[in-house]
């Protein structure tokens, strides 16, 4: 299709190679572009033509004037499509551009861009799930920057048209939600207080949702059913006996593991397992049975059994200067862990200081995890710490701090000065042997941190009279911002 988000799908057949078009995306072509314009001439006619009627009734054909308005519904175009297990299109999650359209709606005025969530229904037909989301209240982490490559998901519940989808609608953080129909109250399925829905496992067998992952500082896998105990408890298995094979190193506090795929009986898994020294490996295991793993592969072998030389992560909360705590990684060179262990406010702790780089992450809508980063481990063997910090507008923590980035990049600035300035206030780095590193949006904030953006956030009086930063790597960098 056309556009970054505005995808088709299509149905690809791995025995011949052909690919189908199941639906064609219509702001794909300059035709369809010219239907959703002109759908939204109609629909702007129409919903001036019920205001008129709703003041002339005196509002008492306002219920009936505002079902009319969806005769002609606000055009849509779709950035992601839900099918299920037998292929068939279930859902679309559509960029909308309409009018506030009474209960369906909360879209804003002047006219603007929201999510809407339509679903097929089982006698044919589509019909919208939920109120529309406006984007200035949509939690990014849901859209995420590519086809599908977001956390939406919306999924048949039942034999009737009840659906359940994640959502950032019904709380700070995200959660999964059922609706039966649009007027029905929703009904909260799973949600963490503590961060977004990270991950979904569902049974092959039955469909049932199992659990959930959340993943504040580390990520977690949270049951739902019975079903979900036990996935959770095999994990935990799964886990016990990765770090029993992992003779050289021994137990590794920070190792991870997730389910990669799971076979249609549920027989057969393939799990993922990564921690901060060691990059992701993938095992092969019949779950629920006395089995070990059986290593399929590294995705890095030159590394294997090497843990010991490379780095944890230590999570971290950083103050900003409007009271925000910015969550954040701090990974220290060997032989510097003792420098954070005995305690990050004992600026005399010796050896003195590594240097420190400031990784800063692209998006914004993106964060940082802990786990396995070549790019962080690379500066630590270095000798080098690395601090990462989620400024605001980071996803994953919930609405509210995504949103304290709107029409507030000065204050992206600031936490990411803010960083600089509580590291070197704990004497984890000297205020001269700083460097930032970042990429896309990232990369933005580190020239907008060496340069004069700085000199006017910063706190000091001498803001100007010295360089914030020893080194500056801007990495494809976003630079026409405003």
């Amino acid at each position: 299709g056309r556009g970054s988000l505005l995808w088709d799908l299509s149905e690809l057949n791995l025995a011949s190679g052909s690919l189908r078009t199941v639906a064609a995306n219509p702001a794909s072509t300059w035709l369809g572009i010219a239907r959703l314009l002109a759908a939204l001439l109609l629909h702007i006619i129409l919903v001036v033509v019920c205001r008129v009627l709703e003041m002339i009734t005196l509002g008492l054909a306002t219920p009936v004037l505002r079902a009319v308005q969806y005769v002609a519904p606000p055009p849509a175009a779709p950035v992601q499509y839900f099918v299920d297990r037998s292929g068939t299109l279930i859902g679309i999650a559509s960029a909308a551009l309409g009018l506030p359209s009474g209960e369906k709606s909360r879209v804003p005025w002047p006219p603007g861009v929201a999510l809407r969530f339509t679903k097929r229904l089982r006698r044919g037909g589509f019909a919208p799930v939920c109120a529309d989301i406006p984007f200035s209240d949509l939690n990014m982490q849901l859209v995420g920057s590519g086809a599908a490559s977001g956390r939406l998901r919306l999924v048949r519940v039942g034999e009737g048209d009840a659906v359940a989808i994640h959502t950032c609608d019904t709380a700070d953080t995200t959660a999964y939600v059922r609706f039966d129909s649009s007027e029905a109250p929703p009904a909260i399925l799973a949600q963490s207080p503590r961060a977004d829905i990270s991950g979904f496992y569902d049974s092959p067998l039955s469909g049932e949702l199992e659990a959930i992952v959340v993943t504040a500082q580390r990520s977690e896998v949270v049951p739902l059913s019975e079903g979900g105990r036990r996935l959770q408890a095999e994990l935990a298995r799964v886990r016990a006996a990765i770090d029993d094979a992992n003779t050289a190193g021994g137990a590794d506090e920070t190792l991870e593991l997730s389910i990669a795929s799971r076979s249609l009986a549920d027989d057969v898994w393939v799990v993922r397992s990564q921690s901060d020294t060691a990059p992701a490996t993938f095992w092969l295991l019949a779950p629920y049975t006395s089995g070990s793993p059986r290593e399929l592969l590294c995705a890095r072998p030159a590394l294997r059994g090497l843990s010991a030389a490379l780095s944890p992560m230590a999570a971290v909360s950083i103050p900003a200067r409007d009271g925000e705590q910015l969550p954040g990684y701090l990974t220290l060179p060997r032989a510097h862990q003792r420098l954070w262990s005995a305690g990050a406010s004992d600026a005399s702790s010796t050896p003195p200081p590594p240097p420190l780089v400031l990784c800063i992450h692209g998006g914004p809508n993106e964060r940082d995890y802990a786990g396995f980063d070549p790019w962080v481990q690379l500066l630590a063997a270095r000798g080098m710490a690395v601090l990462s910090v989620d400024y605001r507008g980071s996803t994953g923590y919930g609405r509210r701090f995504c949103n304290l980035a709107h029409g507030n990049v000065r204050g992206m600035h600031e936490d990411v000065e803010d960083a600089r300035r509580w590291a070197v206030a704990t004497g984890l780095a000297a205020p001269h042997r700083i460097a930032i590193l970042g990429a896309s949006w990232g990369g933005y904030l580190a020239l907008g941190g060496a340069t004069e953006v700085a000199a006017t956030t910063a706190l000091d009086d001498d803001a100007a009279a010295s360089p914030r930063y020893a080194a500056v790597v801007a990495i494809v960098p976003l630079v026409a911002v405003g």
